[in-house]
């Protein structure tokens, strides 16, 4: 078993990096609801700067964590690769492959059935084929995601899902490069991500968290052994945070800025969730709405997108100050509904909800 605080860390900080998932998704919300509806655009320099702050820089970092936890808890009690990979492959069909084809599958039946009304499909932008052509092949481009449109499958968030899960059917090699290398694996592969290579699929850091924390896990590390450098990071990320808001998408620099950020903002992430699981009051709520968090991964898209498309049809929010309350509130709207639904349907049917959330659905305790 995990060390009991180490566990609570873990779960205090999911609820938190899934907003920041969703608040990664909403980024340019404007811009984009204005070129398919012909808005003035919201992308003055204040819009410009706090959305890269919150959903370029802080959120960035959930992703990298989350595949950091995913590694570390697959290796969890790993004994070898014959007696531990079977094992593991099935719990993973359960956790990861039954959620992917259901909400997946879920969307493109949607979709493919609200093709049937007239001009709707060119409305919401829909890119399936029409429901009397589409043809097996289409079926399963849409599910996994077709590599000439970024490899992202019909619930584009999902991709995260599916390289997890490719990640999981290739843990053998993961498991004999970290046996082998050392700390020489994930350095190697920490000088890819840096030096920008880019893999789609699975995603250069998600090959690079992933194996990093295999590592941890397999040396006996804890997820927070950089806990000691934590409040230098902080000291540091704060201003690099803030200039690397006003540098991107204007000028280069002579090293990979922005990673280097998204780095340090991880061993803050981190290190802020020991704050976060010794206060009760706090760690109590985020273990409760933590237990929703896989549905609010699954459900936000295309609620928000959906949303986002309503508000700027209905109040057409083109100033920069209109642009900026759409960014904050349209993401908020989202998480409450999310988290709202998923609360009435883990009551009403609960073993409905574990099987769409893999199981994820019961809360851990705080205590």
């Amino acid at each position: 078993m995990l060390e009991k605080n180490d566990s609570l860390r873990l779960t205090v900080l999911r609820f938190p990096l899934m907003v920041g998932v969703v608040f990664i998704h909403a980024f340019g919300a404007g811009l984009s609801v204005d070129r398919h509806l012909g808005l003035i655009a919201t992308d003055g320099p204040v819009y410009v700067f706090i959305t890269n702050l919150v959903s370029q820089g802080l959120a960035r970092t959930a992703i990298p964590v989350f595949f950091l936890f995913s590694g570390y808890l697959f290796f969890h009690g790993w004994v070898s690769i014959r007696a531990s990979y079977c094992a593991r492959i099935l719990s993973r069909t359960r956790s990861l492959l039954i959620p992917y084809v259901f909400w997946n599958g879920l969307l493109l039946g949607a979709i493919l059935l609200l093709q049937l009304v007239p001009n709707l499909a060119s409305q919401l932008s829909i890119r399936t084929e029409p429901l009397g052509t589409s043809t097996a092949e289409d079926i399963i481009i849409n599910l996994l995601g077709d590599p000439s449109k970024g490899g992202q499958p019909i619930a584009y968030q999902f991709w995260f899902v599916r390289d997890l899960m490719l990640l999981t059917l290739f843990s053998p090699l993961v498991f004999l490069l970290v046996r082998f290398l050392g700390w020489a694996a994930p350095l190697a592969l920490a000088c890819g991500w840096f030096a920008g290579l880019s893999l789609q699929v699975p995603a250069t850091e998600g090959i690079l968290f992933f194996t990093l924390g295999a590592y941890l896990q397999m040396t006996c590390r804890s997820l927070f052994a950089l806990d000691r450098i934590g409040p230098a990071c902080a000291l540091l990320y704060l201003p690099l945070l803030f200039v690397d808001a006003a540098l991107l998408g204007k000028m280069t620099t002579p090293w990979p800025f922005h990673t280097t950020v998204i780095a340090v903002g991880i061993v803050v992430v981190l290190w802020v969730s020991q704050w976060m699981a010794s206060h009760h009051r706090i760690a109590a709520p985020l273990a409760r709405l933590g237990a929703g968090s896989f549905f609010l991964f699954a459900a936000h898209e295309p609620l928000l997108t959906l949303l986002k498309k309503a508000v700027y049809l209905t109040l057409h929010p083109s100033s920069e100050w209109g642009g900026l309350a759409a960014y904050f509130l349209l993401p908020t709207a989202t998480v409450l509904l999310c988290t709202g639904a998923f609360a009435l349907l883990a009551r009403a049917a609960p073993r409905f909800t574990a099987m769409i959330t893999g199981g994820r659905h019961k809360p851990t305790s705080s205590h």
